[in-house]
């Protein structure tokens, strides 16, 4: 595996799996304990901010391969 990027206090990951729902195999890990929520696409990508932020750390985490 390759380490992606390290996500702080308040940040996001798994975009891709609203994005690109057959890119599977990826892993996250926590170096301290914290506490996750867990969202579904009921109707979250149909809000325009999300669906940008989205967008834009899909294509800043993913763009070095090509899935």
């Amino acid at each position: 595996g390759r380490d992606v990027e390290e996500v702080g206090i308040g940040g996001v990951f798994g975009e891709h799996n609203f994005l690109s729902p057959a890119m599977n195999g990826c892993l996250a890990s926590a170096v301290e304990p914290c506490t996750l929520f867990h969202l579904t696409d009921n109707g979250l990508m149909d809000i325009p901010i999300v669906h940008w932020k989205m967008l834009e750390l899909y294509n800043k985490r993913w763009s070095f391969n090509n899935y």
